[in-house]
């Protein structure tokens, strides 16, 4: 299953264990799947963390408007409220323990789910989203030097998110965003395969760059 995949079903488990209606059955299976794979518990977990980083904002949106007097207990609904709290109810402080039931989630206004749906759709949400995603990952004018296991150096660019992905037969690196600098340690058996999304890069000895901006991606050979 590559990356994507597990990740979607981590996403999927982590919505379903928060239903008030998830059964006993659904639960062993849930465990049964965490536990199957690391790459299962490592996808759950970061998945449980990115929520639960998102409850501050909300909480910090609502408090704001709690005192412009613009939400409040009498101002809404039942019945929205309710469905608001269905949708939030994962922003609820997900537990340490994936095996737990949850917890059940405070009101909160439908005020701030229109303002964390605003939130998600800015830019920071795709880069916090992608940070996760990563294994190495710089701020706006930071710059990384790694040295990976098969001896291979890369240098990240500010603002720069990748994912490292090593097999017996491919070495393969997924870049989320900015740009990043590689020295390909030489393996012919082993290509080395920078994935931007719609193009990538493959090389198996040789220095170039790469840089996603938008859809386009670019590359510049230095050597080789």
């Amino acid at each position: 299953m590559s990356s994507d995949s597990i990740s979607d079903q981590a996403s999927a488990w982590f919505a379903r264990l928060q239903a008030d209606d998830v059964s006993a059955e659904e639960r062993n299976r849930f465990q049964d799947w965490y536990r199957a794979q690391p790459q299962h518990a490592e996808a759950y977990d970061k998945t449980r963390k990115l929520w639960s980083l998102l409850q501050i904002p909300a909480e910090q949106v609502y408090n704001r408007l709690q005192a412009e007097n613009l939400v409040g207990e009498n101002s809404q609904n039942p019945e929205t409220v309710a469905h608001a709290d269905a949708l939030l109810r994962p922003l609820s402080g997900a537990e340490a323990n994936p095996f737990s039931a949850a917890k059940p989630s405070r009101r909160i206004s439908t005020f701030v789910g229109l303002s964390l749906f605003l939130l998600l759709a800015g830019w920071q949400f795709p880069k916090q989203l992608q940070n996760w995603r990563s294994d190495f990952h710089t701020a706006a004018g930071q710059q990384l030097n790694v040295e990976l296991a098969d001896g291979s150096r890369l240098t990240l660019n500010t603002d720069t998110a990748l994912s490292v992905h090593f097999s017996a037969s491919r070495r393969r690196i997924e870049l989320l965003r900015g740009e990043a600098y590689f020295q390909v340690a030489p393996n012919k058996q082993r290509p080395f395969i920078v994935d931007g999304g719609d193009a990538e890069a493959r090389a198996v000895g040789t220095a170039f760059s790469v840089r996603k901006q938008a859809e386009n991606l670019r590359v510049a050979v230095s050597e080789g």
